[in-house]
């Protein structure tokens, strides 16, 4: 019983946690950016470059000829923002986060 209503605090404080981050997080600048390199680009892979599956779609994509604009998170001074933004407008916030 202690251990099911520890549990439920847990994920109270957690889901509290994070609509107190809500909407508010998301830089319209950086949706913009965002949104700019959708728009101008086929394929767009938000990236870090130590990732092993986000190597794996960047070679997928140049084995088949796939021209694609990578965008690596860890090496921008802005790639936490980016990141958090991208959590906001799709819920993810895992890379490779690839768009088409």
């Amino acid at each position: 019983m202690i251990g099911y209503l520890l549990l439920v605090v847990c994920v109270f404080f957690a889901m509290l946690s994070a609509a107190m981050k809500g909407g508010n997080s998301i830089s319209p600048r950086i949706r913009q950016d965002i949104e700019g390199l959708v728009r101008t680009n086929n394929v767009v892979v938000f990236s870090k470059s130590y990732c092993p599956y986000c190597s794996k779609v960047k070679s997928l994509f140049q084995r088949l000829s796939v021209p694609y604009e990578a965008i690596e998170l860890d090496k921008r001074n802005d790639g936490a923002d980016y990141q958090e933004t991208l959590l906001q407008m799709t819920n993810q916030r895992t890379v490779p986060n690839v768009w088409i």
